[in-house]
């Protein structure tokens, strides 16, 4: 073949499926692209906004997609496109190839952090006396059950609490197993008080509870439009999970509870329980402002009102993941309970499945935490989180 014919080889335009996966592979890069910033949106403003809210929680799955328009990109490259091409490219032809996938890695080591938990390997700990306060809480998102004392021993099977906060209907024979499951009896006795829907168990004498609603407004409400909430309470349906109502939206609770434990820590100890609504469409951030707004209120009540004390700890189902901006805001200076106590996959809900951690517990700058984890009741959507608690002084 002369000079002149073997140029006409090299110049001769590619097949077309090789033009057409070369744009294929530069596509998935670009989507790529825009998928981890979307994730890195999400982890930057978690949930300031509604649309980063909604990619703070679907971090994974985010990633996972990526993860798969770029194996996508890479088959059409490497496969379709002639290897002397993938050989004869540019230097900023093979960066540009590169760079996705090294931010996807960095990417899914950093989700893999967050998943694990890994602050809890960085925060100093404290050994515990022998009079902290073992605290169980669990929301229990059902009716009747079969076997009340199965779950009973479950929230007592990692040590004896001391407190138990339980959001559940009214069935005797559930309340009867708890206290008898925290050991009630002749030298025993196990307070119990109700408040609404939540009961409070607890083997040091309860002061006080008294519970709060938290009206929400309608800036709360999801700002996304019509189709994308009925594509997400399909989603949450597929799952097994009952829909939430992002319309007619339920309030929120505080239920504060004074125990008299100076005699055990030299202190009375004040816990708040926690309850947000529940559906994800809700703007998470707006929901603290007015959680933050009734803390004030009650706090600082006007003269002639009975003031409640700040708290201790506050506990509960948050609807809100771990490390969310909107727990972080709530009551400035108080840490997550996991962040310094817990490690591994800390996940309450949906169970038995668990994708997230929405049952928190945040905790005052002058209180200790330590034995953070998760207890599985073996029944509802939600596990229960435990947590061992004592003063600073």
């Amino acid at each position: 073949m002369d000079g002149d014919a073997a140029a006409g080889v090299v110049l001769a335009k590619p097949p077309a499926f090789a033009r057409l996966a070369r744009r294929g592979a530069q596509a998935a890069r670009l989507l790529a692209l825009v998928l981890l910033l979307a994730w890195a949106a999400g982890w930057v403003w978690t949930d300031a906004t509604i649309w980063t809210q909604m990619l703070w929680w679907g971090g994974v799955p985010v990633l996972i997609l990526a993860g798969v328009v770029l194996g996508l990109g890479a088959i059409a490259g490497w496969v379709a496109i002639p290897a002397e091409e993938h050989a004869s490219s540019t230097k900023l032809q093979r960066w540009s190839r590169r760079v996705p996938i090294l931010l996807l890695a960095l990417a899914c080591a950093g989700e893999g952090w967050h998943q694990f938990n890994g602050r809890a390997l960085l925060a100093s700990r404290q050994p515990n006396p022998a009079d902290a306060l073992l605290i169980v809480h669990w929301n229990y998102s059902g009716g009747g059950m079969k076997n009340p004392r199965a779950m009973a021993d479950a929230l007592v099977s990692t040590g004896q609490p001391d407190v138990i906060l339980i959001s559940m209907q009214n069935y005797h024979d559930q309340r009867d197993a708890i206290r008898k499951a925290m050991g009630e009896g002749p030298a025993v006795k196990i307070e119990m008080i109700k408040a609404g829907i939540f009961t409070v168990f607890s083997r040091v004498p309860i002061k006080s509870v008294r519970q709060f609603v938290v009206p929400m407004d309608e800036a709360v409400g999801a700002q996304s439009p019509g189709w994308f909430d009925r594509g997400i309470n399909a989603l949450i349906r597929a799952s097994g999970i009952y829909p939430r109502d992002a319309e007619n939206i339920a309030p929120g609770y505080i239920t504060a509870v004074e125990l008299a434990t100076t005699p055990r820590l030299g202190r009375p100890t004040t816990i708040y329980f926690i309850d947000y609504p529940s559906s994800p469409l809700l703007h998470r951030a707006r929901v603290a402002e007015l959680v933050r707004r009734k803390i004030n209120q009650i706090t600082m009540p006007p003269l002639g009102e009975s003031a409640v004390p700040m708290p201790d700890v506050v506990i509960g189902d948050f609807n809100t993941p771990r490390s969310s901006a909107s727990l972080l805001r709530l009551l400035p200076g108080f840490w997550p309970a996991s962040d310094h106590a817990g490690l591994g996959l800390l996940k309450t809900f949906p169970r038995p499945r668990c994708l997230l951690h929405i049952d928190n517990t945040l905790v005052s700058p002058t209180w200790y935490a330590d034995e953070y984890g998760i207890i599985d009741p073996g029944i509802s959507e939600h596990k229960a989180q435990r947590v061992r608690l004592w003063p600073k002084n």
